[in-house]
């Protein structure tokens, strides 16, 4: 039995976020101000080490994780794996400075967060906007850095317009592009936590793929992806990949993003299961103890689904 879904790590390591986006489930975490220590990456990486742990990859988000003050140890630590670490955020704290350390600490690829061009004041209310000099600006800036770049986008009412400029802006700076479906958030109207997610796409896979082909004057042909079948549908124009992303609880398939866990320890592979495992910190083998048993519970769908 595998230690690690799919053999893939995801550190929540900041719950915090300077964004307000509407439809943010925070990768099932409940929203607080905490943080996970380097302390605890540090015995995390050294256990994974010692237990000759498979890792394939390594993925950083929160929260918006450039908030973190130990960011770029955090990313020197998990760069002692081996293995790729990549960073998701929404680029408002980013620069060349930034990118430039973490870069020099490890990190291989930036993720960003982008779902408008729209500027700040006119964007659409609570979503991730940059202007798109800026966002250009930024991506070069990685790119520069001999950072792997490439874009989230989550799909809603609020950006559909931007569909096919989303698309153009990937396929000029060559760098491939996730579109996600819009997931509805179920909060327990006491705790406020995300109690379940749901599949609630706003814009149809159909429509998408027409608006997504616009840039390339005619239509794209979307195919279902090797590895995740209909949950994904992928085109490629000009060499770029554009891919959409439909809630992989649906399918099953959620475990294959990896074992996410937040700054208290909270370790599950399915969003849904958030909460029912902690991972030990006391020793090595009591950290790969705890992560295989939250690993190897199954995909837990929401009831109303």
């Amino acid at each position: 039995m595998n230690v690690l879904a799919n053999d893939r790590l995801r550190l929540l390591i900041e719950r915090r976020c300077n964004c307000a986006c509407f439809y943010c489930h925070n990768e099932g975490q409940p929203v607080t101000g905490s943080s996970m220590s380097p302390d605890s990456v540090g015995v995390l990486v050294d256990a994974l080490r010692s237990h000759g742990v498979r890792v394939l990859e390594v993925t950083i988000s929160g929260g918006e994780p450039l908030l973190h003050p130990g960011l770029a140890e955090v990313v020197a630590l998990i760069a002692r794996l081996g293995t790729p670490v990549t960073v998701v955020s929404n680029g408002l704290l980013a620069g060349a400075r930034v990118l430039e350390g973490l870069r020099g600490n490890g990190l291989t690829r930036f993720r960003l967060g982008l779902d408008s061009f729209r500027p700040v004041r006119s964007a659409p209310p609570h979503v991730k906007a940059i202007e798109r000099s800026r966002a250009s600006a930024l991506v070069r800036c990685a790119q520069e850095n001999d950072l792997d770049v490439d874009l989230n986008v989550v799909v809603t009412r609020h950006n559909r317009e931007e569909i096919g400029s989303l698309v153009g802006f990937a396929i000029a700076h060559g760098v491939p592009v996730k579109f996600f479906e819009h997931v509805a958030v179920h909060r327990d109207r006491c705790t406020h936590r995300g109690t379940s997610l749901t599949s609630d796409p706003q814009v149809s896979r159909e429509e998408f793929q027409r608006l997504a082909s616009a840039p390339a004057g005619g239509a794209v042909e979307f195919r279902p992806d090797e590895e995740f079948g209909e949950a994904n549908h992928i085109a490629v124009v000009g060499g770029t990949q554009i891919r959409y992303c439909r809630y992989l609880c649906d399918f099953d398939l959620c475990w294959m993003t990896g074992t996410r866990i937040d700054p208290e320890g909270n370790a599950y592979s399915c969003m849904m299961n958030h909460g029912l495992d902690l991972v030990s910190y006391e020793s090595s083998e009591s950290v790969v103890q705890s992560l295989r048993k939250a690993s190897s519970r199954p995909c837990r769908h929401d009831p109303r689904g």
